[in-house]
């Protein structure tokens, strides 16, 4: 595992038979870490939640997508990952990937997720690339969409069902303890099919 990519998600499905959790970039004997130019296959765990204790049944591929923007300076720290997943049901996930560049700030996007017809690699040490990925499809882009000026936004959970009948999505931000980083909570109302 590579320093400060390691695991940042733990979901439960809601018939609470399985339980998710993913790395945000690929392990080192994977393929590399994102960048500018590059995507990286990171790893999504399922366990089995059903018997005495939990068990890994697969592993999944999960392809980030590339560093958004070039960072200023451009040898300046670059970083984008699967930051944290919210199954919806037992193969179907809402996945957050947080890119951030210096000089830039932070881009956060929200995927649809299925692992329905991913290979399970829970068996292979390294990946060689034959493997099916999850498929993954663009919900929202916090900024492009909404106007929203992210910050570190690394966690996401279901709030109460809405007046108008759609389903809260509580997200929060990481300050990292960091002064010239704020603690944002962000809420949307989602329309699930």
């Amino acid at each position: 595992v590579r320093t400060n990519l390691a695991f940042e998600s733990l979901n439960v499905t809601p018939d609470q038979t399985k339980l998710f959790t993913a790395i945000e970039n690929a392990l080192i004997q994977d393929g590399p870490a994102s960048t500018t130019i590059t995507s990286s296959p990171a790893r999504i765990t399922s366990y089995d939640l059903t018997g005495a204790a939990p068990e890994v049944d697969a592993e999944f591929v999960y392809i980030t997508d590339p560093v958004s923007d070039d960072p200023i300076p451009a040898d300046s720290f670059h970083t984008n990952g699967l930051v944290d997943l919210l199954a919806l049901d037992n193969e179907t996930l809402l996945a957050m990937e947080r890119s951030f560049s210096v000089g830039v700030g932070n881009r956060i996007r929200l995927y649809e997720i299925s692992v329905d017809e991913a290979t399970d690699v829970s068996g292979k040490d390294a990946l060689d690339g034959t493997e099916t990925p999850a498929a993954k499809r663009l919900i929202a882009d916090l900024g492009d969409d909404f106007g929203i000026v992210p910050d570190n936004v690394e966690g996401m959970v279901f709030g109460p069902t809405l007046e108008n009948g759609r389903q809260s999505l509580i997200m929060v931000s990481d300050n990292n303890f960091n002064d010239s980083q704020e603690t944002q909570f962000i809420v949307l109302a989602l329309a699930l099919e």
